[in-house]
C-alpha cells in the first residue's frame, strides 16, 4: 500500500497518537472501502484512520457523494448498526470466541446466508492468527480526542499503563460475572446435599426398623423354597374334593385367581396363615378411652381386635349383676364419638346407622351400679378396636362364596387375608375335621388361633 506525503515539513513520528506525515491516497481509500486490501494492509489502514484526522476528514467528505464511502464512514460511528448485517462487535466477538451461546446461534444463522459478513469474519480471524492486534472502532473514534490530551499522556508508556489497567479491570469484572452463577449454583447444591443427607438418615432409620421383618421374611422364603423343591406331595380333602400340590409346585383340584393360587401354595408349604399387617394395630393393648371405677366389672365380647363384615355390627358384652342399664359409645380413629346408644337393658346393641367401611373404630360400655360408674374396657386394659371391611374385599369374598362355596381352604385364606379372624377360624376348623391326621390343616388352624390369643 502506498502512502502519499502531504506534510513532509512536520517530520516523521513513531507515535501513533500524533498526526502522521504520510497519508492514504485516493486509491488506498477506494481499496479500503471495497475490502480489496490484504489483511496486513487493512490493519495498517485501520491504524492510520484511527489517528489521522485529515484522512478521516477526506473519508467523511467523500461519503457525502459516494455511497460506498458512506458505508465505510458509518462503520466508525458508535451508534450505527447495519440493519441487514452483523455489527462490528458481533463479528469481533465471533472472531475471539467471547460471544455468548445465544448470540453465537444468531450469528451463525446469519453467516450461513451472508457472504459479506462471513468474509469480514474470516479477515478478522486471519488478523488474529497472524499475531497482530486490531484497533477497534471505539478506539478509532476516540483517536481525535486522545490527540488533544497533554503530550505526556500520548507517550507509549502511558498507553501501555492504560491498556494494562483496562485489562485488569475487565479481568476482575469478567471474573465476578462468571462466578456469580457458579456461586448461586453452589449454594443450591449445598442445600440439596443437606436435604439428601436428611432423607438418607430417615431412610436408614426406617431400614433399621424393618430389618427384623425382612430377616423373618427371608427365613420364611428360604423355608418355602426348600420345601417346594422336595419330592413330597401335599394333599388335602377340601369340601369333598382332593387338593394336591405336587413337587413341581403345581396346584391341582382347586381353580381360583392367580393371586390366591399362590397364597394356597405358600399356605400348604409353610403350614401357616398370613394375616394383614393392620391386625396388630387392632389388637394393640395400649390406651383407654374413658377412665372409670376399677370395682367389680364386666368385659366386652365382640367385635374385638378383628375386622368385621357387617357395617352395622352387633356389640356384645357380659352382664353385670345389679345394673339397671348400659350405655354404648363408638369412636373413630381420632377418638371422636360417632354413635351412642341410650340406656340398654340387655347385653347387646346395634347402631341404627351404618359405619364407614375401611375405617377403624373403638367402643366402650358404661354402667352405673349403686351410684358408681363402671366402664369396660377397664382402665389400663386394651381398647376394644375393630375395623369395618372394605367394599373391595367384601366383593371378593362374595365372589368366592358364590363360585367355591365348599372350599374351606380357599374361603379360610380369603377371610384371613381380609382380617375376618372368626370366619377364617371357622373354615380352617372344618378343614381339619376333613383331614384330622394332616399336619398342614392343623398348622393352619393353630397359626390363626395364636394370633387371636
Amino acid at each position: 500500500m502506498q502512502f502519499k506525503d502531504q506534510n513532509s515539513g512536520k517530520g516523521p513520528s513513531g507515535d501513533l497518537m500524533t498526526e502522521p506525515a504520510v497519508h492514504l491516497s485516493g486509491d488506498d481509500l477506494a481499496r479500503y472501502v471495497a475490502r480489496r486490501m490484504s489483511p496486513r494492509e487493512l490493519l495498517s489502514a485501520d491504524d492510520h484512520l484511527a489517528v489521522c484526522e485529515q484522512c478521516y476528514a477526506q473519508l467523511t467528505h467523500a461519503a457525502k457523494t459516494d455511497g460506498g464511502l458512506a458505508t465505510a464512514v458509518r462503520a466508525f460511528e458508535p451508534s450505527y448498526v447495519e440493519p441487514s448485517h452483523l455489527s462490528y462487535e458481533q463479528l469481533e466477538s465471533c472472531a475471539d470466541g467471547s460471544i455468548g451461546p445465544v448470540e453465537l446461534e444468531i450469528a451463525q444463522s446469519h453467516l450461513e446466508t451472508c457472504a459479506q459478513c462471513a468474509a469480514e469474519l474470516n479477515t478478522m480471524r486471519e488478523i488474529a492468527t497472524s499475531g497482530q492486534v486490531r484497533v477497534g472502532r471505539k478506539a478509532r473514534e476516540s483517536a481525535g480526542m486522545l490527540a488533544r490530551l497533554p503530550a505526556w499522556w500520548r507517550q507509549p508508556w502511558a498507553r501501555l499503563a492504560l491498556q494494562a489497567s483496562a485489562v485488569v479491570v475487565v479481568s476482575v469484572l469478567t471474573g465476578m460475572l462468571v462466578t456469580i452463577p457458579y456461586r448461586t449454583e453452589s449454594a443450591q447444591l449445598r442445600a440439596r446435599l443437606a436435604e439428601l443427607e436428611r432423607n438418607n438418615e430417615a431412610l436408614k432409620s426406617e431400614a433399621a426398623e424393618l430389618e427384623p421383618q425382612i430377616a423373618e421374611l427371608r427365613a420364611e422364603n428360604d423355608a418355602l423354597r426348600q420345601r417346594g423343591t422336595g419330592d413330597s406331595v401335599i394333599s388335602l380333602k377340601d369340601g369333598g374334593n382332593d387338593v394336591t400340590l405336587d413337587p413341581a409346585g403345581n396346584l391341582l383340584g382347586l381353580e381360583t385367581t392367580a393371586r390366591y393360587r399362590q397364597a394356597i401354595r405358600d399356605a400348604l408349604v409353610s403350614g401357616r396363615v398370613r394375616l394383614p399387617a393392620g391386625i396388630a394395630e387392632l389388637r394393640d393393648k395400649s390406651g383407654t378411652l374413658m377412665s372409670g371405677s376399677t370395682g367389680q366389672g364386666f368385659k366386652l365380647l365382640e367385635p374385638f381386635g378383628a375386622v368385621i363384615e357387617n357395617d352395622r355390627p352387633t356389640f356384645k358384652w357380659t352382664a353385670l349383676e345389679g345394673v339397671a342399664g348400659y350405655t354404648v359409645a363408638v369412636f373413630d380413629s381420632a377418638l371422636k364419638k360417632v354413635a351412642e346408644s341410650g340406656s340398654v337393658q340387655g347385653t347387646e346393641w346395634a347402631p341404627s346407622t351404618a359405619l364407614a367401611r375401611g375405617q377403624v373404630y373403638a367402643w366402650q360400655v358404661r354402667a352405673v351400679k349403686e351410684g358408681q360408674e363402671i366402664v369396660a374396657p377397664a382402665p389400663g386394659a386394651a381398647r376394644a378396636r375393630f375395623k369395618v371391611l372394605e367394599r373391595a374385599k367384601l366383593a371378593e369374598i362374595a365372589s368366592a362364596r358364590q363360585t367355591r362355596p365348599q372350599s374351606h381352604l380357599l374361603l379360610g385364606l380369603i377371610y384371613a387375608d381380609g382380617g375376618l379372624l372368626n370366619e377364617a377360624e371357622r373354615e380352617f376348623d372344618a378343614l381339619l375335621k376333613e383331614n384330622p391326621q394332616s399336619p398342614v390343616a392343623r398348622g393352619l388352624l393353630q397359626s390363626l388361633k395364636s394370633v387371636k390369643k
